[in-house]
Formats: C-alpha cells, structure tokens, sequence
C-alpha cells in the first residue's frame, strides 16, 4: 500500500521533479465497472510513478499497469548512467 516504506524514486526524467508511486484501479469488470474484489484473486489496483509537477509530460504517470509497487519503481529507477 502507498505509504509503506518503499526504495525511494528517482527523480522525473524530463524536469526533474519529484516522482511519486501512483496506484490506480484495474481489472475493471464490463458490466459493473467496479474492480474485483481481492478475493476474486484478481489485482484489483496497478502500480504507476507519476511525476509532481502538473505540466510534466509524466504529470498523470508513464501508463504503466504493475501489480508490483516495487517493480514499478525499479523500472522507473533502472536509466542509464548518462540519464540520472
């Protein structure tokens, strides 16, 4: 869940901002539009980094579906040397 301790995030790589782990629902059921319930088994959230800065490119995250929070910032984090 959002604010367990998780490996920090680098910063935005278009402006540098702060980036922040988004969660949003997923698993949308046609007929209801309401996630599964976790029972189901089904991930009913996907794991996203945003950037803070609202006039970022990356302002309403990189479209990423992560059921893994820590995946998703380790993608995030994982640039090349010449890129941080």
């Amino acid at each position: 869940m959002i604010g367990l301790d998780y490996t920090p995030i680098l910063p935005c790589p278009f402006c540098g901002s702060e980036a922040k782990l988004a969660k949003r629902p997923c698993g949308f059921d046609d007929v209801s539009l309401e996630c599964y319930p976790p029972e189901s088994g089904i991930k009913n959230f996907c794991c996203d980094i945003e950037c803070t800065d609202e006039n970022c490119y990356l302002a309403f995250g990189a479209g990423w579906t992560f059921n893994d929070p820590e995946e998703a910032i380790g993608f995030w984090n994982e640039r090349r040397a010449n890129d941080r």
